[in-house]
């Protein structure tokens, strides 16, 4: 498709941060979109400022028949859907001891179940269609875990090995996958940060200088959530665009400096490890 051309999206989380970025280019450029959110009335003033082309809808990923209406939707307002973009989702930070199950067993269900339920839903039409960009907005924290951190960069990281998974899947019907990989933006995230209701000062190394730092961080993130949205748009229109978009000062080197480290820990036992097969003395 040529960038003269125009896609139906369906973003989840357009309420605030990334996926309203998001669902503003979009609409400003001229692409349909519909626009989701658990209370789709915080999205009228978008919806009418774009009747045309925008669509808004209640819709919460975890429930499964919010997620079948939203195909629905989409088939009625566009006559189906090019462009998922998975971007709702949130945040705890907590070290693993302080965190309860019910604390973090919500982590689990929107950021990778309900990108499960969303992409299982609408992968069919696109694949029977032969084109079509399954995105989801990971993080760095989907390659690096924190200290205080490691639950969602557990969900992060998942959903960034099922959209690499599919894309060797999906490849022979035209269907990409787009994993975005943001660090710290000026959006509402860390503003709607959970944290454990039983705190522990064992941990305040840890996930209590996470906390401070992110509670510093409000208000002074360094990335510009309108150029990402732009870059992610022009990755959406590039048929041969890389799996992977960092985004933010910064994002691209932490990755590779990660990558550097594991590929020195292979290298340091790379000879032993081979030598644990059944054909070695």
């Amino acid at each position: 498709m040529s960038d003269t051309e125009h896609r139906r999206w369906l973003i989840t989380g357009c309420s605030t941060g990334f996926g309203r970025f998001l669902a503003e280019a979009a609409l400003a450029r001229g692409d349909q979109v519909l626009l989701t959110a658990r209370k789709p009335e915080v999205l009228a003033d978008l919806a009418a400022q774009y009747p045309d082309t925008a669509r808004a809808i209640k819709l919460d990923v975890t429930n499964p028949d919010d997620v079948a209406a939203a195909v629905a939707a989409g088939d009625e307002a566009f006559g189906g859907i090019d462009v998922l973009i998975n971007n709702a989702g949130f945040s705890v930070v907590g070290a693993i001891e302080e965190l309860e199950p019910e604390e973090y067993r919500p982590l689990y269900e929107t950021n990778l179940f309900g990108v499960l339920n969303m992409v299982r839903a609408f992968t069919p039409q696109m694949r029977a269609r032969g084109s079509g960009v399954l995105g989801v907005v990971s993080s760095v924290g989907g390659q690096i875990a924190s200290p205080g951190m490691a639950h969602y960069s557990a969900t992060k990281s998942a959903v960034e090995m099922i959209h690499e998974g599919m894309q060797g899947e999906l490849a022979p019907f035209g269907v990409r996958t787009l994993i975005i990989e943001p660090g710290l933006f000026r959006t509402a995230i860390i503003g709607s940060l959970w944290y454990p209701k039983n705190i522990m000062p064992e941990y305040d190394h840890a996930s209590g200088a996470v906390r401070r730092r992110m509670d510093g961080a409000v208000g002074n993130e360094p990335g510009d959530p309108v150029k990402a949205a732009k870059l992610i748009i022009e990755q959406v229109y590039d048929d041969n665009a890389p799996l992977r978009l960092p985004l933010g000062i910064g994002a691209a080197q932490r990755i590779k400096d990660k990558a550097a480290r594991v590929t020195a820990n292979m290298e340091a036992l790379e000879a032993r490890a081979d030598n644990t097969s059944f054909d070695k003395a």
